[in-house]
C-alpha cells in the first residue's frame, strides 16, 4: 500500500507577517505611565528618601502566673514504681468506666425483651 503524497503547506498572507499591535495613542515608555491617570491607581513616588514610620512594637506578653505550678512526675517527687502504679490505676478505672457505660447504653438502647414469657422449644 502506497501513501498519498500531500502537496507542501504553505502560508496564507495573514501568517505571512507578524502583527503588531495597534494603539490609538502613543505607547508610553514606561509600564507605570499606564496606570498613573487611572482613578483605580494613582501615581506613587517610589523614592522619596523618607522610610514611613514604622508601627510601634508590639507589648510583651505577661508574666506567667507563678501560683500555678508544674504536675510533672519529676516535680512531683515520684519515682518509676510511682509512675508505673498511677499508669495502672488509670488503666482499670478507664477499663471499669468503659465496660460501665457500654452495660448501661447496652440496657437502655439495645434489644428489648422478648414479650410472652415463655420458653423457646
Amino acid at each position: 500500500m502506497q501513501r498519498a503524497l500531500l502537496p507542501p503547506l504553505t502560508l496564507g498572507p495573514s501568517f505571512a507577517t507578524p502583527r503588531t499591535p495597534h494603539f490609538s495613542s502613543p505607547r508610553p515608555a514606561t509600564p507605570h505611565a499606564l496606570l498613573s491617570h487611572h482613578p483605580l491607581f494613582p501615581a506613587r513616588l517610589y523614592s522619596t528618601g523618607q522610610k514611613p514610620p514604622s508601627p510601634p512594637p508590639p507589648p510583651p506578653p505577661p508574666p506567667p502566673n507563678p501560683s500555678f505550678g508544674s504536675a510533672s512526675f519529676k516535680d512531683l517527687g515520684a519515682n518509676r514504681t510511682v509512675k508505673i502504679v498511677v499508669y495502672f490505676s488509670l488503666g482499670v478505672i478507664a477499663t471499669v468506666e468503659s465496660v460501665a457505660w457500654t452495660k448501661f447504653l447496652w440496657a437502655k438502647f439495645g434489644p428489648g425483651a422478648r414479650e410472652g414469657g415463655g420458653e423457646e422449644n
